[in-house]
């Protein structure tokens, strides 16, 4: 989610008055994007102090967004999960020592060490992040994830062809082990032909659904983190109950929406973090 939640005014698409007015739960709060010196560990700390001054408010998984720092320095792992850290994506818009990324033409798959951190992270109940990666590194993931899988913030390959984009063969190995999908609102990976708006993030709730229904959907905004802006009619954090009025005029039931607002979500975590979400 990025530095804005801890700073009011850093970004207008997330802050805490946002979240508290939207009614969100729970957030990922993500930090690094490949830093391998002190910056991480000044990040994470930041997101500490936070959460000791707001323990009121929404739960918060705090995540590793690109994890090229346990390469470098190991014995950060158990460090940052000793703190809290509940999941790690291995890459951002790099290839790394650990993984290839899927800002990348080369499509690398996991190296020794990215094998060696994953099955770490899985022995210890961390959760592994699927977005950003590479085919190969998704491939090699998939093979060796011993828990429903966890895809953040992502969209459809079908209708956007953006590398960046999960692709129907991915969609359905993700359903097959019981995981969840995160929908995101970045401008260009869900229409770059024109100024995206909330219709064409309903556009790809629906791809999902029509492909594997609505078990495995969930809210991947990436609020906080968008660089390529916002949708219309989802321009920050406090408008996503604008998205749950869309998917309803497209027939979604309040089953559905449900599932895709916290539950689908809730029951992934669980699994991995045992009555974390209560």
């Amino acid at each position: 989610m990025g530095k804005s939640l801890f700073n009011i005014d850093m970004r207008k698409q997330i802050n805490i008055n946002f979240v508290r007015k939207a009614n969100i739960t729970l957030l990922f709060a993500g930090f690094s994007y490949d830093d391998t010196g002190e910056k991480t560990k000044l990040m994470l700390n930041e997101s500490l102090s936070f959460l000791k001054n707001h323990n009121n408010n929404p739960k918060i998984m705090l995540h590793l967004e690109g994890a090229q720092i346990l390469s470098h320095k190991p014995a950060y792992f158990f460090e940052f999960m000793k703190k809290g850290l509940k999941s790690i994506g291995l890459v951002h818009s790099h290839d790394n020592e650990l993984a290839g990324s899927s800002s990348s033409s080369k499509n690398l798959g996991l190296s020794k060490k990215g094998k060696d951190i994953v099955k770490l992270a899985f022995q210890n109940h961390l959760m592994i992040d699927l977005a950003h990666m590479s085919k190969k590194s998704f491939s090699d993931i998939i093979s060796l994830v011993n828990k429903p899988p966890f895809l953040s913030h992502t969209a459809c390959y079908e209708i956007e062809h953006n590398p960046r984009n999960t692709t129907d063969i991915q969609i359905k190995e993700i359903a097959k082990l019981g995981g969840v999908i995160g929908i995101f609102f970045s401008g260009k990976y869900v229409n770059s032909s024109k100024k995206p708006t909330i219709q064409d993030v309903a556009k790809h709730f629906e791809h999902v659904a029509g492909l594997i229904g609505t078990d495995y959907l969930a809210i991947g905004s990436d609020f906080g983190g968008i660089t390529t802006g916002t949708p219309v009619g989802l321009e920050s954090i406090n408008k996503i109950p604008n998205l749950f009025i869309e998917l309803e005029k497209r027939g979604f039931t309040t089953s559905d929406i449900k599932k895709i607002a916290y539950e689908n979500a809730k029951r992934v975590i669980n699994n991995w973090w045992p009555n974390f979400l209560s």
